[in-house]
C-alpha cells in the first residue's frame, strides 16, 4: 500500500495489481477511514504509536470492521444524522460581519479605497491644512477643490514625503471622479498588489462563510421537505467522507450513496454520523432514502 501524506494519494495493490486508487484529503491521519475496495467495504486504520512513525492497518473481507469500532450493538447516538439547522446556519452572520468590517475599516479603508482610486481616480495637488505626529508618524490633513465643491481628507506621509510638504505646503493625492469624498494617497504598485491580495483573501473568507450559510439554509429546507413528502427508494452506499474541526479533530462521517430513478443514476450524502454508522452501513450496503421525483438530484438519507 502507498499513502502519500501531503499529496493525499492512496494506492492499494493486491498481488501486485492495483485494487484501489484514490485521492484523500490532507487531514487523513490518525483515524479509521473506509473506502470502496472492489465493491466491498475496506478500512484503513492509521495510528502514530510514538508520535513519529505512522502505522497502517488494512482490513478487508466479508464482515470486516475496524479494530477501534464499537463492539456489540451500535451506539444509537451514532446513527442519528446531524444536518445544518436554520439557527446554526445563521451563526455565520457574525463572522461575515467581522470580515466585512475588516475590509471596510482596516488601514482607514485602504484595502478597498486604493483599488477604487486606481480605477476611478484622478490625480491632484491638495493644500495641507494641519499636521499631526501620532507616535512619530506624519498625519497630513488636506483640502482640495473640484468642480463639484471642496473636499477634505487625511493621509500618512513618510519622512521624505513630509520634507517635500514642508517646502511646498502641497501633497499629491488621488480622488474618485465619481465621488470625490473618496480620496487618499497615490498608492504605489507594491501597495496595490498588497491591498488586492488582502482584499481577495478577506473576500474569499466572507464568500466561504456566506456560501456555507446559504447552503446550510437550503439543505435544512430540503431535508425537512423530503422527510415529509419525499418518495422512498433504495440506494447503495458508495463511499465515506470524514469531517474534521478547525483543530483537525474528527467530528463525524457522512455516507455517500447512489440511487437510480427513471431519470438516471444520482448521488447523495447523508448527514454527519458517528463511527458506528461505518459498521452498520458499510460500503455496498443497501439503504433507504427519500427523493423528490421532480428534482431527482435532491435526496435525504433514511437508513
Amino acid at each position: 500500500m502507498e499513502d502519500e501524506y501531503f499529496l493525499g494519494k492512496r494506492v492499494v495493490r493486491v498481488d501486485g495489481r492495483v485494487a484501489y486508487e484514490g485521492r484523500q484529503v490532507l487531514s487523513d491521519h490518525s483515524g479509521t477511514y473506509e473506502f470502496d475496495l472492489g465493491g466491498a467495504p475496506a478500512f484503513l486504520r492509521i495510528s502514530t504509536p510514538d508520535m513519529i512513525r505512522y502505522r497502517y492497518e488494512l482490513l478487508a473481507g466479508d464482515g470486516v470492521a475496524p479494530s477501534d469500532a464499537s463492539s456489540g450493538a451500535p451506539d444509537s447516538r451514532d446513527l442519528v444524522q446531524r444536518y445544518p439547522t436554520l439557527l446554526s446556519s445563521l451563526g455565520a452572520i457574525p463572522m461575515i460581519a467581522i470580515t466585512i468590517a475588516v475590509l471596510a475599516l482596516a488601514g482607514e479603508g485602504r484595502l478597498w479605497k486604493d483599488p477604487v482610486l486606481l480605477v476611478t481616480g484622478l490625480d491632484t495637488q491638495a493644500r495641507v491644512t494641519s499636521v499631526q505626529t501620532p507616535r512619530g508618524a506624519h498625519l497630513l490633513h488636506y483640502q482640495f477643490v473640484t468642480d463639484s465643491g471642496a473636499y477634505a481628507g487625511a493621509i500618512y506621509a513618510t519622512d521624505s514625503e513630509f520634507a517635500l510638504v514642508q517646502a511646498s505646503g502641497l501633497v499629491g493625492i488621488r480622488y474618485s471622479r465619481v465621488w470625490p469624498a473618496i480620496n487618499g494617497r497615490r498608492a504605489g504598485t507594491g501597495d496595490l498588489v498588497f491591498d488586492l491580495a488582502l482584499l481577495a483573501l478577506f473576500g474569499f473568507v466572507a464568500y466561504t462563510y456566506a456560501a456555507a450559510m446559504v447552503g446550510g439554509i437550503q439543505q435544512a429546507a430540503v431535508v425537512r421537505r423530503l422527510r415529509d413528502h419525499g418518495i422512498e427508494t433504495s440506494a447503495r452506499i458508495a463511499g465515506v467522507r470524514t469531517y474534521r474541526s478547525a483543530y483537525m479533530i474528527v467530528t463525524g462521517w457522512a455516507l455517500d450513496y447512489e440511487y437510480a430513478t427513471i431519470d438516471g443514476t444520482h448521488r447523495g450524502r447523508s448527514g454527519i454520523l458517528g463511527k458506528s454508522a461505518l459498521v452498520t452501513w458499510p460500503i455496498g450496503t443497501n439503504v433507504r432514502i427519500r427523493y423528490d421525483p421532480e428534482r431527482p438530484d435532491e435526496s435525504v438519507f433514511v437508513g
